[in-house]
Parts: structure tokens; C-alpha cells; sequence
């Protein structure tokens, strides 16, 4: 499954809005300065997700990174 669709997934399983994950990576990284409209493209898979934003996700919503290497593993 690609990592876009995991952390849409995980945003869904935990009812949290695309705003409130914003904001939490913000709070995390402001030079991030991820914005809704880039959210809204990661989760469509019209823009890749940056190694740093990866991270700052994960974090917010409490997923290993860990398990993303497991999953590119079983896929392949």
C-alpha cells in the first residue's frame, strides 16, 4: 500500500482533520510549513511526500516508521 494511502487511512481510524494534522506538524517543524492544500495533494498521491514531512506525520499520528519498510518489503 503507498504511504499516502496508510497515513489517510490512519487519519481516518483516529476521526482527526487534515487541519488539526497541519497543525500538529507545524507545531513540530514550522519549516515545514505544511498547509492544507499540500496535505490535500500527499493524500491524493498528486504530490510526494518530502523525507521530513514523512517523519513529522508519523509523529503526529503515531505510526513507526519502521513499518513503512515492512510494507515496501511485502510488496515487492
Amino acid at each position: 500500500m503507498e504511504i499516502y494511502r496508510v497515513i489517510g487511512t490512519e487519519m481516518k481510524n483516529k476521526g482527526v482533520t487534515q487541519t488539526w494534522v497541519v497543525s500538529e506538524v507545524n507545531a513540530l517543524d514550522k519549516s515545514l510549513n505544511l498547509t492544507n492544500n499540500k496535505l490535500s495533494a500527499i493524500l491524493s498521491g498528486k504530490r510526494k511526500i518530502a523525507g521530513e514531512e514523512f517523519i513529522a506525520l508519523c509523529c503526529v499520528l503515531g505510526l513507526e516508521t519502521n513499518n513503512f519498510v515492512k510494507l515496501e518489503k511485502t510488496a515487492s
